[in-house]
């Protein structure tokens, strides 16, 4: 009878599928239009966590999708709508120059609302991104090493692995510190829930900004690190640490 302990061999398995789909199919895929990308999504990120955790559980179902305080989802909400103000001034600019300015606009063009309507576009880079990706990394990755390694290492290698898994250097730093700060909301609510609300607001909130003439002056970095971490203390006091969950 299959095991129901996820430990770190079934974590890396998971991330060398991913890895191996992605270099296979994934890439297609998400050539291939608006259909292509959601494909793209769930059998690079989705599927390997899921086939993982049904060889290793005897379940499909991941063992982070449990239910948390409902008040608790203010905090991933206005993490995620400011987090990335101060990523984009503070962090975004130390790897700027770490990938070619080919790889930066055609990076662009993929993003960009012109081709697509703007609810398509929450939908296949902030909704579906945020669901499959933090199945595969909060979901399964992270406990894993938080439990091999203890919660401050397994939770700084299990960001930089997420940072690396967009294979595009320029986007590492931003992309490890998003995966830091779910990181914590995963310990500390033990649910993979707001991890997925706060990473689609992430993204959406990010989407629109790089496609709208405003761009957030230098100050607004302060107000909204501010805001931040106004959100990890509302956490911190009104949801009792579930780390017990899977560490």
């Amino acid at each position: 009878m299959p095991s129901r302990q996820l430990g770190v061999g079934d974590a890396l398995a998971a991330s060398i599928l991913s890895l191996a789909l992605f270099m296979l199919i994934g890439a297609q895929l998400a050539a291939q239009g608006a259909v292509g990308i959601m494909a793209a999504q769930l059998t690079s990120f989705a599927l390997p966590a899921l086939l993982v955790t049904r060889a290793k559980t005897g379940s499909f179902a991941p063992q982070g999708l449990r239910a948390f305080p409902l008040h608790a989802a203010a905090a991933p909400l206005l993490i995620g709508a400011t987090l990335w103000i101060w990523n984009l001034h503070w962090v975004a600019p130390i790897g700027a120059d770490w990938a070619s300015i080919e790889q930066i606009a055609k990076l662009d063009t993929f993003f960009a609302l012109e081709s697509r309507p703007l609810w398509k576009s929450l939908l296949l880079f902030a909704i579906v991104p945020a669901f499959c990706e933090e199945l595969l990394h909060r979901g399964l990755l992270m406990p894993a090493l938080c439990k091999r390694l203890g919660a401050p290492a397994g939770l700084v290698l299990a960001a930089l692995l997420f940072g690396l898994s967009h294979f595009n250097l320029s986007r590492l730093l931003p992309t490890a510190v998003l995966g830091l700060i779910a990181g914590g909301v995963r310990l500390r609510t033990g649910s993979l829930w707001p991890c997925m609300l706060l990473h689609a607001i992430y993204n959406g909130s990010l989407l629109v900004a790089a496609n709208s003439v405003w761009a957030p002056p230098a100050y607004m970095a302060w107000i909204a690190a501010g805001a931040t971490t106004a959100g990890a203390l509302w956490l911190h006091r009104t949801t009792p640490m579930r780390s017990d969950l899977f560490l």
